[in-house]
């Protein structure tokens, strides 16, 4: 059975076409009431694009600033400069994701704990050791 009607879209505040079908619904589907019929989420795609884009630029603002405040020296050498910085998990058992990957600001300081700070010069240096110990100088 298709479902399809209007919906109010919580952010826009316009009525918008909703359906079964996920091609033609400009809601996302939100999994199914007790009932059966489709449920849909409260905003409607292009706002929830939005929302996305300002909660993932918001993420980034605050990792950016954390990262000058607290990691902007490397640990090896003592190049200043947070731009600089890399993270390095000094035990690959403890690592669960590359914090450059995580979209969670507790997840990624939980992440961001078990590392290291180094500059991108020791940091590579670093793996290109433990990569060829035969060649380390």
């Amino acid at each position: 059975m298709i479902y399809e009607g209007e919906k109010e879209c919580t952010l826009c505040g316009k009525y918008k076409f909703i359906s079964s079908d996920k091609n033609l619904s400009e809601f996302n589907h939100n999994g199914k009431n007790t009932d059966g019929s489709p449920r849909f989420q409260s905003n409607c795609k292009p706002c929830h694009l939005e929302t996305n884009k300002k909660n993932r630029r918001n993420l980034a603002y605050n990792i950016f600033k954390i990262r000058a405040d607290l990691y902007h020296t490397c640990e090896h050498c003592g190049l200043e400069g947070w731009k600089k910085m890399q993270f390095h998990h000094p035990s690959a058992e403890d690592k669960l994701a590359n914090p450059t990957d995580i979209k969670n600001l507790k997840k990624w300081q939980i992440e961001v704990e078990k590392c290291i700070v180094l500059c991108a010069s020791c940091h590579q240096e670093l793996h290109f050791n433990e990569r060829h110990p035969e060649l380390e100088l």
